[in-house]
């Protein structure tokens, strides 16, 4: 399993700033500000990654609720 992932930041044009993660395409996320930015990210590719396993393998509903994979997820300083 992968241990980061590059994680890209922008200042949006309204305000704030607003992230990506090129490797998963479409997990994307904003915030106010850059440690907000490092916490929603770091959601969204659990997030990301938690809809891939539920794909992959998908769970009985006897199981639900029940954690199927834990990992720890390491961001690209800023």
């Amino acid at each position: 399993m992968r241990s980061g992932f590059t994680v890209k930041v922008y200042k949006a044009e309204e305000g704030g700033y607003w992230a990506e993660v090129p490797e998963l395409p479409g997990c994307v996320t904003q915030a106010e500000n850059l440690s907000g930015i490092r916490k929603n990210i770091a959601d969204a590719i659990e997030g990301y990654l938690e809809v891939l396993a539920q794909q992959a393998h998908p769970r009985k509903p006897s199981e639900a609720g029940r954690a199927v994979r834990t990992f720890r997820v390491e961001l690209a300083a800023v």
